[in-house]
C-alpha cells in the first residue's frame, strides 16, 4: 500500500490519520529526495501535535509530559542496537512508575554492558502503548551496525509493544552508496618462495587505504604452508531494506513539497531583503532533484547571502546587479553552470569577473570584501543610469525631428526653435551620442529651416563638435582607420575644427605616457565591454616608474591592478595585454625586494605562480 503525496498539508493529514486517529500498530517510511527536509518537517509536526495534544493523550496513562511519546533516534553516531534499546527504555520509563529504578540498571547512555532484558521486565507492554518511535538517518548507518537487526528490533516494537513507527530514509541515497561500497574480495596464496603474512604489505598504501574505507576486514588465520584469505565485506543495507522492509512497512508516503514550501520555511524579517522568487527561479532550473529540491543547499545559500547583506539592501544599486550577485553565489554553492539564457528572469547583470576572487573567498573562507564590490555596483549603477537617460534622450530628439519630417503641418520656424532648444539644453556629448556626421546633418537642417539664426547654429555646432574632440580623443585615435576617416572627412570641412583636431592628436603624441586615472578608466572599459585592441594602446605607454611609483603609494590603485592582472592571468593561451602584464609582475617583484613589503609581495607572487624574486 503507496501513498504518494505532492502537498505537505495533505501529508500531514495522513500522519494525522495513521498516528493519532486509528488504534493499531504501524510502521511508516517517509521518504524524499536527499536534502530535502524530511527530518526538519518531522520534528515540526511532531512538536505541533505534542503541543496540541499536551493534555489529551491516554489519561489513564501515567506521563510526565506528551513528549514521553515520542522517541527520536538518529542511526548516526551509533555503533550498537543495545544503544538503541536504551534511548527507548530511558524515554519509556518517564511514563511509567518506575524511572528510578530503570535509571538504576541502564545508567547513562554511555554505559555498556548493562542488563538492558533486567529493565525491559520493569515495563509493562502496555507502557509501550502508542509510542512513537521515528527512526532516522539510515543513509549515514554506522558500518558496526546491522541494518537487519534494526529491522528486526522495528518489527519486534510494532508486533509485541504495538508501537507506531516512523522510517525517515531515502532508498535511492542506499542504493548509490551500496553501489560505490561494491564487494571485493582479494585472494593470495602462499608459496615457499613469499611468506603469505607479508601479503599486504605488497600493496601500495594508499590502495590499501581505498580499500579497506567503509568495510570491515575479516581475516581467516591457517598454518603457514596453506593460504590467508583477507575478504572485504560490506552492509548491504539497501538490498536488506529492499527485501525485508516490504514485510515490515505498513505505509510509505513520500515528503514532496515544491521549491516554495521549502523557500516559505526559510523566510523571515531578516532577510526580507531577499528576491525569493528570484532564488525560487534559480532552483527551479536544477536538473539534479537532489539539490533541487535540497532544504541544506537553501540553508547553505542563505548563510552565503547573508555576509552581503548590506550590497543587497543598497538602493543605490541597481536590482539587476543584486540579482547577478545571488546568481554568482548560487551557482558556487550548488556547483551547477547554469546559464542566464536559461532564467525566466531576463534582467541579471553577473559581471563576474570583476569580482571572483571575492566570490571565492566567499565560499572557501567565508569572507567577502563588501566596500569594492559595492562600489564596483554602485559605479555601474551610475553608468547604466546616464546610458538610460541617454538612450532618453536620444529617442525625445529623433522623435522631434521624424515629427517635422511627416507632419506636414509642422512649420519649419516652429521646428527649429523646438529642436535647437532640445539640443542646447542636454549636459550630453551630443556628438558622442548621435555621431558627428547626424550632428553635421542637424545643424544645416535647423540652418535649413530657420535662415536667420545660421550663425548662432555655427556656433553651437564648434562649441560642441571641440568639446567632442578634447574628451574623446584617446578614442578617436584608437578607431579603425574606416571610422576614424570617417570624422577627419567630416572635420576638413571645416578648417576651424580640423586645426583644433590636429592640435589635441599632437598634445596626445607628445604626451609621455598614461595617467593613472586613464588605467583605471580603461580598466573599467575593459571588464564592461571585454578585451580589445583599442586598449592596449594605453597599457602599453604606461610609464614603468610611475606605475611602480603608483603601486606604491596608491591602496586603492594597487587593488585595482592586482584584481585585474589576476583576470587576465586566468585566460588560457597567451596573455592579453602582454607588455602590460609583464611590466606590473616586474614592479612586483621590484617591490618585493623592499624589505618593508616582502612579505606582502611575496603572498601576492605566489597568486602568478613565482616564488623567486630574485
Amino acid at each position: 500500500m503507496k501513498y504518494i503525496s505532492t502537498e505537505v498539508e495533505y501529508l500531514k493529514k495522513q500522519l494525522d490519520s495513521f498516528l493519532f486517529e486509528k488504534d493499531n500498530s504501524i510502521v511508516i517510511s517517509l521518504q524524499g529526495y536527499w536534502g530535502i527536509g524530511k527530518t526538519h518537517f518531522w520534528n515540526n509536526y511532531i512538536k505541533s501535535k505534542i503541543e496540541e495534544n499536551q493534555q489529551v493523550w491516554d489519561e489513564n496513562i501515567k506521563f510526565k509530559s506528551s513528549e514521553d511519546k515520542h522517541v527520536y533516534i538518529s542511526l548516526f553516531g551509533i555503533n550498537s542496537l543495545d544503544d538503541i534499546k536504551r534511548k527507548i527504555i530511558l524515554k519509556i520509563s518517564n511514563r511509567a512508575k518506575i524511572s528510578k529504578q530503570i535509571k538504576n540498571i541502564v545508567g547513562n547512555s554511555k554505559v555498556f554492558g548493562v542488563d538492558l532484558s533486567s529493565a525491559i521486565s520493569l515495563i509493562e507492554p502496555s507502557d509501550f502503548k502508542d509510542i512513537i518511535v521515528c527512526f532516522d538517518d539510515f543513509e549515514r548507518i554506522s558500518p558496526n551496525l546491522n541494518i537487519s537487526e534494526i529491522l528486526g528490533l522495528i518489527s519486534e516494537l510494532k508486533e509485541q509493544y504495538n508501537c507506531k513507527i516512523i522510517l525517515i530514509n531515502n532508498n535511492e541515497v542506499l542504493k548509490e552508496q551500496n553501489i560505490l561500497e561494491h564487494q571485493k574480495i582479494i585472494k593470495r596464496s602462499s608459496t615457499k618462495s613469499k611468506d603469505s603474512k607479508n601479503y599486504l604489505e605488497d600493496l601500495e598504501q594508499k590502495e590499501l587505504e581505498n580499500l579497506m574505507y567503509g568495510y570491515e576486514k575479516n581475516k581467516i588465520s591457517i598454518d603457514d604452508s596453506s593460504s590467508e584469505r583477507y575478504i572485504i565485506t560490506q552492509n548491504n543495507s539497501y538490498e536488506i531494506l529492499e527485501k525485508f522492509g516490504e514485510k515490515i512497512i505498513d505505509i510509505t508516503l513520500r515528503y514532496e513539497p515544491t521549491i516554495d514550501d521549502l523557500i516559505n520555511i526559510l523566510k523571515n524579517n531578516d532577510n526580507d531583503y531577499l528576491n525569493f522568487d528570484f532564488i525560487s527561479s534559480l532552483f527551479n532550473n536544477l536538473k539534479d532533484k537532489n539539490k533541487k529540491f535540497n532544504l541544506r543547499l537553501m540553508k547553505q545559500l542563505l548563510t552565503k547571502l547573508e555576509v552581503v547583506q548590506d550590497i543587497l539592501k543598497n538602493k543605490d544599486i541597481e536590482e539587476s546587479y543584486k540579482l547577478g550577485l545571488i546568481f554568482n553565489i548560487f551557482r558556487l554553492v550548488v556547483k551547477e553552470n547554469i546559464k542566464l539564457n536559461e532564467l525566466s528572469f531576463n534582467n541579471v547583470k553577473s559581471i563576474y569577473s570583476n569580482y571572483k576572487d571575492e566570490l571565492f573567498n566567499l565560499i572557501f573562507r567565508h569572507q567577502f570584501n563588501t566596500n569594492k564590490v559595492q562600489k564596483i555596483f554602485i559605479e555601474y549603477t551610475k553608468r547604466d543610469s546616464q546610458t538610460q537617460q541617454e538612450s532618453d534622450y536620444k529617442q525625445e530628439v529623433e522623435t522631434l525631428y521624424f515629427k517635422y519630417l511627416y507632419d506636414l503641418q509642422y512649420a519649419d520656424i516652429e521646428f527649429a526653435k523646438d529642436f535647437f532648444t532640445l539640443l542646447q539644453t542636454t549636459e550630453f556629448d551630443i556628438v558622442k551620442i548621435f555621431s558627428l556626421t547626424t550632428v553635421s546633418w542637424y545643424m544645416e537642417l535647423l540652418s535649413i529651416t530657420d535662415k536667420d539664426n545660421e550663425s548662432n547654429y555655427k556656433k553651437f555646432y564648434l562649441n560642441i563638435v571641440k568639446k567632442y574632440i578634447e574628451n574623446n580623443i584617446n578614442s578617436i585615435e584608437r578607431l579603425n582607420s574606416f571610422l576614424k576617416q570617417d570624422i577627419i572627412k567630416t572635420l576638413e570641412n571645416e578648417e576651424e575644427l580640423k586645426k583644433h583636431y590636429e592640435s589635441k592628436k599632437d598634445e596626445l603624441q607628445n604626451k609621455k605616457s598614461t595617467d593613472k586615472e586613464e588605467i583605471l578608466k580603461s580598466i573599467e572599459d575593459v571588464y564592461e565591454n571585454g578585451l580589445s585592441s583599442k586598449d592596449e594602446t594605453i597599457f602599453n605607454s604606461i610609464n614603468e616608474q610611475l606605475h611602480l611609483d603608483w603601486l606604491e603609494n596608491d591602496a586603492e590603485y594597487f587593488e585595482s591592478i592586482l584584481g585585474f592582472v589576476s583576470w587576465l592571468q586566468s585566460f588560457s593561451g597567451n596573455i592579453p595585454f602582454n607588455e602590460f602584464y609583464n611590466k606590473t609582475i616586474n614592479n612586483y617583484k621590484i617591490l618585493s625586494g623592499n624589505g618593508k613589503y616582502k612579505n606582502k609581495m611575496e603572498f601576492v607572487l605566489k597568486k602568478f605562480n613565482i616564488n623567486d624574486t630574485h
